[in-house]
């Protein structure tokens, strides 16, 4: 592994675990090994090292926003690419810490955050509308701003929650409980004929 890429590596783990806040270039060369002026040959502080993690967060999260256009069938398929997606949230979920503070210290990483957040929103607003169409979920035209929103909160401070009740959850565990969450969310939207289906995944997802 290149140095730069073990520096993101290192200074991501930190971050999620330690948060951003709390950790410095210092301690960030120090779980590397490395100077603090060799780190500083590689990346000029802290703040080009969170912008390149957004870069890398948005892109991938860029390309799975772009899925519910093309074709997913079935509702277990739209549950699946949840779950991807809320995988990638997890792996990056330092930035829903504290992300007023953060952007109030580095300013320039705003527009991007902001686009990315709009973005995740208007795909799941797009996904809702899919499963509307194909009769999977009953929910008005009128009700998916609002409903969209509340997956997109959830979505990105369920984390942050688990942490705050002392919830001590591995990787999966953290996971299945989003996605559990999402279900819980979206079941008095769904269809009877669908209900079956959702309330078979969300037992799935609270026993793994």
């Amino acid at each position: 592994m290149k140095t730069k890429d073990r520096i993101l590596h290192v200074s991501l783990d930190l971050f999620n675990t330690e948060g951003e806040g709390n950790v410095s270039t210092v301690d960030i060369a120090n779980e590397l090994d490395m100077s603090p002026g060799n780190l500083y040959y590689h990346f000029k502080g802290k703040e080009p090292i969170v912008e390149r993690l957004l870069e890398s967060y948005s892109q991938g999260m860029e390309t799975l926003m772009n899925q519910p256009e093309k074709s997913l069938t079935g509702l277990d398929d739209h549950w699946l690419y949840l779950y991807v997606l809320t995988e990638q949230v997890y792996h990056f979920r330092f930035f829903y810490r504290n992300p007023a503070d953060l952007l109030l210290r580095m300013p320039k990483l705003r527009q991007r955050f902001t686009r990315l957040q709009q973005h995740m929103e208007a795909s799941l607003a797009m996904l809702i509308n899919k499963l509307s169409s194909t009769g999977s979920l009953n929910i008005s035209i009128e009700e998916i701003p609002g409903f969209s929103q509340s997956l997109c909160l959830q979505l990105t401070q369920w984390f942050n929650y688990n942490e705050i009740l002392g919830r001590d959850l591995d990787e999966k565990q953290s996971i299945h409980s989003a996605v559990y969450q999402l279900i819980s969310l979206s079941l008095p939207y769904v269809n009877t004929g669908q209900q079956d289906l959702l309330k078979e995944l969300k037992g799935l997802y609270l026993e793994a």
